[in-house]
Protein backbone atom coordinates (compact mmCIF):
# COMPACT_ATOMS: atom_id res chain seq x y z
CA UNK A 1 0.00 0.00 0.00
CA UNK A 2 1.30 3.45 -0.83
CA UNK A 3 0.28 7.07 -1.02
CA UNK A 4 2.04 10.06 -2.53
CA UNK A 5 1.69 13.83 -2.77
CA UNK A 6 3.29 15.78 -5.61
CA UNK A 7 3.27 19.42 -6.68
CA UNK A 8 4.83 21.20 -9.65
CA UNK A 9 5.69 24.90 -9.50
CA UNK A 10 6.64 27.16 -12.43
CA UNK A 11 8.74 30.29 -12.07
CA UNK A 12 8.18 32.27 -15.23
CA UNK A 13 8.82 30.49 -18.51
CA UNK A 14 12.32 29.20 -17.77
CA UNK A 15 12.27 27.51 -14.36
CA UNK A 16 10.20 24.72 -12.86
CA UNK A 17 10.36 22.77 -9.61
CA UNK A 18 8.87 19.47 -8.53
CA UNK A 19 8.23 18.55 -4.88
CA UNK A 20 6.89 15.21 -3.72
CA UNK A 21 6.59 12.78 -0.85
CA UNK A 22 5.68 9.08 -0.96
CA UNK A 23 4.76 6.69 1.84
CA UNK A 24 4.95 2.92 1.29
CA UNK A 25 4.01 -0.05 3.43
CA UNK A 26 4.97 -3.48 2.13
CA UNK A 27 3.65 -6.45 4.09
CA UNK A 28 4.29 -10.17 3.66
CA UNK A 29 1.88 -12.76 5.05
CA UNK A 30 2.67 -16.46 5.25
CA UNK A 31 0.29 -19.09 6.61
CA UNK A 32 0.87 -22.83 7.09
CA UNK A 33 -2.08 -25.19 7.51
CA UNK A 34 0.31 -27.97 8.66
CA UNK A 35 2.56 -26.17 11.15
CA UNK A 36 0.70 -23.26 12.70
CA UNK A 37 3.90 -21.99 14.35
CA UNK A 38 5.12 -20.97 10.89
CA UNK A 39 2.35 -18.37 10.48
CA UNK A 40 4.28 -15.13 10.14
CA UNK A 41 3.94 -11.49 9.05
CA UNK A 42 6.70 -9.04 8.15
CA UNK A 43 6.21 -5.40 7.15
CA UNK A 44 8.46 -2.70 5.71
CA UNK A 45 7.53 0.98 5.92
CA UNK A 46 9.38 3.83 4.23
CA UNK A 47 8.94 7.54 3.42
CA UNK A 48 10.64 8.75 0.21
CA UNK A 49 11.11 12.44 -0.66
CA UNK A 50 11.32 13.73 -4.22
CA UNK A 51 12.72 16.98 -5.57
CA UNK A 52 13.38 18.14 -9.10
CA UNK A 53 14.32 21.34 -10.88
CA UNK A 54 14.19 22.17 -14.60
CA UNK A 55 15.77 25.03 -16.53
CA UNK A 56 14.32 25.57 -20.01
CA UNK A 57 17.01 26.97 -22.27
CA UNK A 58 14.49 27.13 -25.12
CA UNK A 59 11.06 25.65 -25.93
CA UNK A 60 12.85 22.49 -27.17
CA UNK A 61 15.83 22.22 -24.82
CA UNK A 62 16.06 21.89 -21.03
CA UNK A 63 18.47 20.98 -18.25
CA UNK A 64 17.22 19.11 -15.21
CA UNK A 65 18.29 17.70 -11.85
CA UNK A 66 16.33 15.24 -9.70
CA UNK A 67 16.66 13.81 -6.22
CA UNK A 68 14.48 10.83 -5.30
CA UNK A 69 14.36 7.49 -3.58
CA UNK A 70 12.25 4.51 -2.77
CA UNK A 71 11.96 1.07 -1.23
CA UNK A 72 12.43 -2.18 -3.14
CA UNK A 73 10.12 -5.17 -2.87
CA UNK A 74 12.00 -8.49 -2.42
CA UNK A 75 11.03 -11.29 -4.81
CA UNK A 76 9.32 -14.44 -3.57
CA UNK A 77 12.47 -16.60 -3.55
CA UNK A 78 14.32 -13.83 -1.67
CA UNK A 79 11.83 -14.02 1.20
CA UNK A 80 12.51 -17.73 1.78
CA UNK A 81 14.39 -18.32 5.06
CA UNK A 82 17.96 -19.61 5.06
CA UNK A 83 18.20 -23.46 5.09
CA UNK A 84 20.86 -23.43 7.84
CA UNK A 85 20.45 -24.40 11.50
CA UNK A 86 16.86 -25.30 10.68
CA UNK A 87 15.87 -21.67 10.11
CA UNK A 88 13.42 -22.76 7.42
CA UNK A 89 11.51 -24.76 10.07
CA UNK A 90 11.35 -21.79 12.47
CA UNK A 91 10.54 -18.94 10.09
CA UNK A 92 8.29 -18.77 7.06
CA UNK A 93 9.71 -15.39 6.00
CA UNK A 94 13.42 -14.67 5.76
CA UNK A 95 14.38 -12.95 9.06
CA UNK A 96 17.58 -11.60 7.46
CA UNK A 97 15.72 -9.18 5.18
CA UNK A 98 15.55 -5.48 6.03
CA UNK A 99 13.92 -2.62 4.09
CA UNK A 100 15.91 -2.05 0.88
CA UNK A 101 16.15 1.75 0.63
CA UNK A 102 17.54 3.69 -2.31
CA UNK A 103 18.48 7.31 -3.03
CA UNK A 104 18.95 8.56 -6.60
CA UNK A 105 20.55 11.76 -7.91
CA UNK A 106 20.27 12.50 -11.64
CA UNK A 107 21.32 15.44 -13.82
CA UNK A 108 20.80 15.66 -17.54
CA UNK A 109 19.65 17.44 -20.68
CA UNK A 110 16.77 16.89 -23.10
CA UNK A 111 16.65 18.39 -26.59
CA UNK A 112 14.30 18.17 -29.57
CA UNK A 113 15.77 19.00 -32.98
CA UNK A 114 13.77 19.25 -36.22
CA UNK A 115 15.59 18.37 -39.42
CA UNK A 116 14.11 19.13 -42.85
CA UNK A 117 10.48 19.96 -43.64
CA UNK A 118 7.38 18.51 -45.23
CA UNK A 119 7.51 14.82 -46.13
CA UNK A 120 11.23 14.62 -45.29
CA UNK A 121 10.89 16.13 -41.82
CA UNK A 122 12.55 14.29 -38.93
CA UNK A 123 12.03 15.13 -35.26
CA UNK A 124 15.04 13.98 -33.25
CA UNK A 125 14.77 13.82 -29.45
CA UNK A 126 17.82 12.97 -27.41
CA UNK A 127 18.44 12.72 -23.67
CA UNK A 128 21.81 12.63 -21.90
CA UNK A 129 21.90 11.97 -18.15
CA UNK A 130 24.39 11.11 -15.42
CA UNK A 131 23.17 9.39 -12.28
CA UNK A 132 24.25 8.16 -8.86
CA UNK A 133 22.21 5.53 -7.02
CA UNK A 134 22.94 4.50 -3.45
CA UNK A 135 21.22 1.47 -1.94
CA UNK A 136 21.17 0.60 1.76
CA UNK A 137 20.60 -3.04 2.75
CA UNK A 138 20.79 -4.29 -0.83
CA UNK A 139 19.86 -7.95 -1.37
CA UNK A 140 22.87 -10.29 -1.57
CA UNK A 141 22.72 -13.93 -2.79
CA UNK A 142 24.46 -16.37 -0.41
CA UNK A 143 25.74 -19.87 -1.15
CA UNK A 144 25.04 -19.56 -4.88
CA UNK A 145 21.54 -18.21 -4.32
CA UNK A 146 20.35 -20.84 -1.81
CA UNK A 147 19.14 -17.93 0.28
CA UNK A 148 19.44 -14.14 0.44
CA UNK A 149 20.19 -11.48 3.01
CA UNK A 150 20.55 -7.71 3.07
CA UNK A 151 24.02 -6.43 3.86
CA UNK A 152 25.81 -3.11 3.77
CA UNK A 153 25.53 -0.60 0.94
CA UNK A 154 25.92 -0.57 -2.83
CA UNK A 155 26.70 2.30 -5.18
CA UNK A 156 25.68 2.50 -8.82
CA UNK A 157 26.71 5.35 -11.08
CA UNK A 158 26.73 5.85 -14.80
CA UNK A 159 25.78 7.79 -17.90
CA UNK A 160 22.72 7.14 -20.07
CA UNK A 161 22.22 8.35 -23.65
CA UNK A 162 18.96 7.81 -25.55
CA UNK A 163 17.62 9.07 -28.87
CA UNK A 164 14.28 8.91 -30.69
CA UNK A 165 13.82 9.76 -34.37
CA UNK A 166 10.31 10.28 -35.81
CA UNK A 167 9.74 10.73 -39.53
CA UNK A 168 6.80 12.57 -41.05
CA UNK A 169 5.44 9.38 -42.63
CA UNK A 170 4.94 7.73 -39.22
CA UNK A 171 8.15 5.69 -39.02
CA UNK A 172 10.14 5.96 -35.80
CA UNK A 173 13.31 4.47 -34.33
CA UNK A 174 14.92 4.70 -30.92
CA UNK A 175 18.14 3.58 -29.28
CA UNK A 176 19.73 3.85 -25.84
CA UNK A 177 22.99 2.92 -24.14
CA UNK A 178 24.08 2.99 -20.49
CA UNK A 179 27.63 2.78 -19.22
CA UNK A 180 27.73 2.14 -15.49
CA UNK A 181 29.84 1.12 -12.52
CA UNK A 182 28.10 -0.88 -9.80
CA UNK A 183 30.06 -1.81 -6.67
CA UNK A 184 29.71 -2.69 -3.02
CA UNK A 185 30.55 0.16 -0.65
CA UNK A 186 29.94 -1.91 2.49
CA UNK A 187 29.56 -5.69 2.40
CA UNK A 188 30.65 -8.14 5.06
CA UNK A 189 29.53 -11.77 5.36
CA UNK A 190 29.99 -14.17 8.27
CA UNK A 191 30.72 -17.88 7.95
CA UNK A 192 27.84 -20.35 8.23
CA UNK A 193 27.57 -23.55 10.31
CA UNK A 194 28.31 -25.87 7.36
CA UNK A 195 31.93 -24.60 7.45
CA UNK A 196 33.25 -25.38 10.97
CA UNK A 197 36.81 -24.42 10.00
CA UNK A 198 35.63 -20.87 9.28
CA UNK A 199 33.42 -20.47 12.37
CA UNK A 200 33.55 -16.95 13.75
CA UNK A 201 35.34 -15.51 10.72
CA UNK A 202 34.02 -12.90 8.31
CA UNK A 203 34.84 -11.88 4.75
CA UNK A 204 34.84 -8.31 3.41
CA UNK A 205 33.80 -7.71 -0.21
CA UNK A 206 33.91 -3.92 -0.28
CA UNK A 207 34.86 -2.57 -3.71
CA UNK A 208 33.74 -5.65 -5.65
CA UNK A 209 31.27 -5.41 -8.53
CA UNK A 210 27.62 -5.91 -7.66
CA UNK A 211 26.37 -9.40 -8.51
CA UNK A 212 24.15 -9.61 -11.58
CA UNK A 213 25.17 -6.33 -13.23
CA UNK A 214 27.11 -5.93 -16.43
CA UNK A 215 28.85 -2.62 -16.99
CA UNK A 216 27.28 -1.67 -20.36
CA UNK A 217 23.57 -1.95 -21.25
CA UNK A 218 21.96 -1.63 -24.67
Amino acid sequence: FGAFLQNEISFGESWGALLGLRWDQITYFSQSFVNLQLNETKAFTHISPKFGITWRLSPTQSLYANLGGGIEVPAGNETDPAPTEGADTIHAINPLLEPIRSTTVEVGMKHVVTIGAGDTRVDLTYDVAAYWLGVTDDIIPYRNGRFYFTAGKTERMGVEVSALAEWAGGLSANAAVTVSRNRYVEYGAASVPHSPALAGRTAAFRGNDVVGFSQIYF
